[in-house]
């Protein structure tokens, strides 16, 4: 039985437990709600033996090869997911000046906003300069044509956007047309980077086998991507530990420095908690930061991340 750390743990109260599974730099992890307190489930070569019921401060022997997880997991240092690594997007078909305002009055302190382009330059008013406004391009289906594309990135550009979430022509590039999905990408790189913008790009893993999303983030990266998405949260099924491990691996080997942005799927701060140490036991520990490293989720997501006040994490 793996050992649990962090509340004293009821075995028998199965209904007041919410598991979420992962596995980070082979030791498996999860992370558990039992009675309102996080603890956390280790297993693999970590610990050996029986299994351990105890309260967080005896467990710190147990996290050693992981340090930084005991500041994120345990119950005396609970805290809201820090808002400098969560970007709040709101990309629904139905959105309006009323949603946009909302959204940006709850990211005031967060790492960035995506937006549907014809909000960008609303988004830019209402937010401090701290605050990057992104918007999406060839969205959602990786498919539009390529003077749709330039004339979208053109007007983000005008109307203030700080960085472009471009949808990787995946289908295209799994579908024997490679050179062209390349050829495209390279090309909204170049724009974006001639006007000091950065570029990320959306991979869709959640539609992809193992083997497109790794070739699928390689070229991504050969074109000039400053960051990876998981995905466009269009698609059934949205980022995955599997998949947000394969893109880790995938930036650490890459030639330069490369961001990850997980999108699709963030819902709670147990999901969010686990990204971030998977990112950190994949990158290092200093690895996570505005730059390098957001979680994307709606606004309405905000309430799994409040405070003990009962605050939005991102809201002033």
């Amino acid at each position: 039985m793996a050992p649990v750390c962090g509340a004293m743990a009821n075995h028998d109260d199965r209904s007041a437990v919410r598991v979420t599974k992962m596995r980070v730099a082979g030791i498996f992890i999860s992370s558990a709600t039992i009675r309102g307190s996080l603890v956390l489930r280790i297993a693999g070569d970590v610990v050996k033996g029986r299994a351990l019921y105890a309260p967080a401060a005896a467990c710190k022997a147990v996290l050693a090869k992981i340090p930084y997880a005991v500041a994120i997991f345990t119950p005396e240092n609970a805290m809201p997911f820090p808002p400098a690594l969560l970007e709040l997007a709101a990309l629904s078909a139905t959105e309006d000046e009323s949603s946009i305002a909302a959204l940006c009055l709850q990211a005031t302190d967060c790492a960035a906003v995506c937006v549907p382009p014809p909000f960008v330059a609303q988004a830019r008013r209402a937010l401090p300069a701290a605050v990057q406004v992104a918007s999406v391009v060839n969205f959602p289906d990786g498919a539009q044509s390529q003077e749709a594309i330039y004339a979208t990135l053109r007007q983000i550009l005008a109307d203030g956007g700080d960085e472009i979430a471009f949808v990787f022509p995946y289908r295209a590039f799994i579908n024997d047309n490679a050179s062209s999905a390349l050829e495209l990408s390279e090309g909204v790189a170049q724009f974006c980077h001639d006007h000091d913008t950065r570029l990320r790009v959306i991979l869709e893993t959640g539609v992809l086998a193992d083997g497109d999303i790794l070739a699928s983030a390689e070229a991504a990266i050969r074109a000039g991507a400053d960051m990876l998405q998981t995905s466009s949260g269009y698609a059934e099924k949205g980022a995955t530990p599997e998949a947000a491990l394969l893109l880790l691996n995938t930036l650490a080997a890459a030639p330069r420095d490369i961001g990850l942005v997980i999108a699709g799927g963030v819902h709670d701060a147990d999901t969010a908690r686990a990204y971030l140490v998977q990112a950190a036991a994949v990158m290092g520990e200093d690895w996570p930061d505005a730059v390098r490293f957001r979680l994307s989720m709606g606004a309405e997501d905000l309430l799994a991340l409040q405070d003990a006040d009962g605050q939005p994490p991102c809201a002033s």
